[in-house]
């Protein structure tokens, strides 16, 4: 049963979880991609790692999902150590305030592991931009991703 409960949250929703647009909501339609996402991202893949191989095993496309998420969602609120504020919504108000990418480092490598062909060169080169930005506590502007999305289901847009 509590595979089963896992499976479920791996699939877009526009109730608490990954949106289709891949935010993370929680407490209703609350954007909490840098708190409650990472805290997530990070269980489910440690779980995929655990249950590999087993007769527990996650699918593929589960853990395509998921690889989604950190790439099409995660990947474009970064700003060098940060991530963009309005992304941890309350939790601003917390100690630490400052919303930093550290906490998605060991979701990515989790993510590398298990990502076999799946998108590994682009989840590499963002754990590789998440490290140097750690390793430096700053910008460098000819090492961030590129573009313009706008997460129509969290009414926010990045712009890099």
């Amino acid at each position: 049963e509590a595979i089963e409960a896992m499976r479920d949250t791996l699939k877009p929703t526009r109730q608490e979880g990954i949106q289709p647009d891949y935010t993370f909501h929680q407490h209703g339609p609350m954007l909490y991609t840098k708190g409650y996402g990472s805290i997530f991202a990070n269980l489910l893949l440690r779980q995929m790692l655990r249950m590999r191989g087993t007769r527990y095993a996650f699918a593929e496309e589960e853990l395509r999902f998921l690889i989604d998420y950190l790439l099409e969602g995660v990947r474009w609120f970064q700003r060098g150590d940060a991530l963009e504020h309005s992304s941890s919504n309350r939790g601003i108000s917390r100690r630490p305030q400052n919303a930093t990418i550290r906490d998605y480092a060991p979701a990515l490598a989790m993510a590398i592991k298990l990502a076999g062909d799946y998108r590994r060169e682009e989840l590499e080169a963002f754990k590789g931009r998440v490290d140097r930005a750690l390793a430096s506590g700053s910008v460098d502007f000819a090492d961030v991703h590129i573009g313009h999305r706008h997460f129509w289901n969290s009414d926010a847009s990045t712009h890099h």
